[in-house]
């Protein structure tokens, strides 16, 4: 399977390597490349926004520190709301409010996407 994964933080440097593990190739960014080195170097592929991770999966994730960071990656100029093909699954692990991912989950159906 094509997944994606933005946000490498603590949390994602424990998840992303279980995906490659498993055989899933895997596209990933982070605001800090060197957050990804350890990932890329197992074979995990650097993308410079969310916007080119979307081009190379059919599955997100994402595991973001916060509400402003969710808001920039998704509904920013490179983010993952205007550069998605319909289609995509959504997968937003991120702390943030139940408005906010129902906000999120509204702009994803509107576009063709599926979000959880």
């Amino acid at each position: 399977m094509k997944l994606g994964f933005i946000g490498i933080g603590r949390m994602g440097q424990g998840m992303a390597p279980r995906l490659l593990e498993a055989g899933h190739s895997l596209a990933v960014h982070d605001v800090r490349r060197e957050a990804c080195a350890a990932i890329i170097d197992r074979g995990a592929s650097w993308c410079d926004s969310p916007a080119q991770v979307v081009q190379h999966c059919d599955v997100l994730l994402s595991c973001l520190p916060g509400p402003a960071e969710v808001a920039t990656v998704y509904e920013g100029p490179q983010g993952i709301l205007s550069n998605a093909k319909p289609g995509l699954l959504l997968l937003e692990m991120s702390t943030i409010s139940p408005q906010q991912s129902r906000h999120l989950a509204q702009q994803s159906q509107a576009l063709g996407m599926r979000y959880l």
